[in-house]
């Protein structure tokens, strides 16, 4: 099961005729007691995220898109599961 959290977003600029450049941040977690299967998990996340035109937003338009790929940890919650984690950092554009 994943986990996604919304960790807000920030205007970069705006323009005089209301087109937006924004930063927005999102984390993915998945846990499991499996440790190959959290690892299988995040890589193929990583790659289906991180290719070409995969990720489309109505109405936005992705400039960049950068997924950073933490290392497997424990769960805090959980001595035997594992949790691994992603941050997707979006940077679109919007016309008005």
């Amino acid at each position: 099961m994943y986990w996604i959290i919304e960790s807000g977003g920030s205007p970069l600029s705006k323009n005089s005729t209301g087109e937006l450049l924004k930063s927005t941040t999102i984390e993915v977690y998945y846990r499991d007691r499996n440790y190959k299967n959290v690892y299988d998990k995040i890589n193929t996340l990583e790659e289906t995220i991180s290719c070409a035109g995969c990720i489309q937003l109505n109405g936005f338009d992705i400039i960049k898109l950068d997924v950073v790929s933490y290392p497997i940890d424990q769960d805090l919650d959980n001595e035997d599961r594992k949790i691994g984690m992603l941050q997707v950092n979006i940077l679109t554009y919007k016309e008005c």
